[in-house]
């Protein structure tokens, strides 16, 4: 079965990269959707080993699985949440909320009584992205909601960015204006000192002025950014999977399914046992909302094709072609010349967010696609 491998070096060098770059300004690590497939608790204590102190998630239940498993730096959900029950939760397990909206106020400060506690919040402004949030245009009401709150701390103020990796910097410009606007306002209301965020990945790296009080990473750690890398960030997670079977094969034989390749040649084939259900081969959905959008992609996949665009794995240190389609849990690579057994490993490159890897690492619940996750580094890091 496969195994997703996870170079503990490579997410220090990013480290020390994105800590060169943003200076002194303090990282929020962002260990939302199982880790980015990394697994939440190793992720976190991952992050932390690289001198992380504050995480942020978009889940209450991983707030919680990091709580269990005894993650103790501040942790900051960035979903509000509506449900008496799930704020005091919260409040019991010490993880600071966030507030988008009055209402989410007096939920908050009714769990809070309910619980005679107080509880740490930091406030959603909506400056562009549709999601959730006071918004940037309505500073009156996210004062008065502000000054509603008595129980609920108020410890920071954020917002999303829709665009920081695009190619136009206007919309990113346009936010970071609305956001300091709804900040001012705070201020001269008497709100002092909350922890301004506004940056993510793409922003810390391109637009200093956003980096603020604090900054977001999630994806730089990983090393996959969606626009060109110029910073010397090592892509993170790739796959090691067995070999299950070897073949002879004549000229002209089917390959995989769809009928679309035939061996032109005498093959040696490998049965490699992982596929897109482990992640290989898989990209995210092509965002086609814009006609230039979907031109866009067009030209890139003509490109490829007219490339004659191949998926390859590493068998022994040699480059090897994937025949045919890739299956669900298998593929076929041409091994002809390469010196293989069954039972040896091929190495794939994958995206660890689209590995089927363990959400609870640490309480061994695995999930079929993926084994384990290997950790290379540095025992006792």
């Amino acid at each position: 079965m496969a195994e997703l491998i996870i170079s503990r070096a490579a997410v220090e060098h990013n480290a020390a990269v994105i800590l060169q770059q943003i200076g002194n300004v303090p990282i929020i690590g962002m260990v939302k959707a199982n880790g980015y497939g990394v697994g939440t608790v190793d992720f976190a204590r991952l992050l932390i080993s690289c001198g992380v102190q504050m995480l942020a998630v978009s889940d209450l239940e991983d707030a919680l699985t990091l709580r269990r498993a005894g993650v103790d730096q501040q942790l900051l959900l960035l979903t509000p949440l509506y449900d008496d029950q799930q704020v005091a939760q919260a409040i019991e397990h010490d993880i600071t909320i966030t507030i988008a909206s009055r209402s989410g106020v007096e939920v908050a400060e009714r769990a809070a009584a309910m619980l005679d506690r107080s509880v740490d919040a930091h406030l959603a402004i909506e400056t562009g992205f549709g999601r959730y949030g006071f918004r940037s245009s309505e500073p009156e009401a996210l004062v008065s909601a502000a000054s509603a709150c008595d129980r609920v701390l108020l410890r920071g103020v954020f917002s999303h960015l829709a665009d920081a990796a695009g190619r136009k910097t206007i919309h990113t410009q346009e936010q970071y204006q609305r956001f300091l606007m709804a900040t001012e306002a705070l201020e001269a209301a008497g709100f002092h000192g909350l922890m301004r965020h506004l940056a993510n990945s793409a922003a810390a790296l391109r637009f200093a002025e956003t980096r603020l009080d604090a900054v977001r990473i999630g994806s730089a750690w990983l090393g996959r950014l969606p626009f060109p890398d110029r910073w010397g960030l090592q892509r993170v997670g790739w796959l090691r999977a067995p070999i299950s079977d070897i073949y002879d094969q004549p000229a002209g034989v089917n390959i995989g399914y769809g009928h679309i390749y035939r061996t032109k040649r005498p093959t040696r084939t490998a049965v490699i046992q992982a596929g897109y259900f482990q992640g290989f081969g898989l990209e995210r959905a092509h965002g086609s909302y814009r006609l230039i959008d979907l031109l866009h992609y067009v030209y890139r996949d003509l490109r490829a094709w007219l490339k004659n665009f191949r998926h390859y794995v590493d068998v022994n240190g040699t480059a090897c072609r994937v025949l045919g389609p890739v299956g669900l849990c298998s593929l076929i690579a041409d091994i002809s010349g390469v010196e293989c057994q069954i039972g040896d490993y091929a190495h794939l490159t994958v995206n660890p967010i689209f590995t089927d890897s363990p959400s609870e690492f640490g309480n061994r619940i695995f999930k079929p696609a993926i084994h384990h996750i290997i950790f290379l580094g540095r025992p006792g890091k």
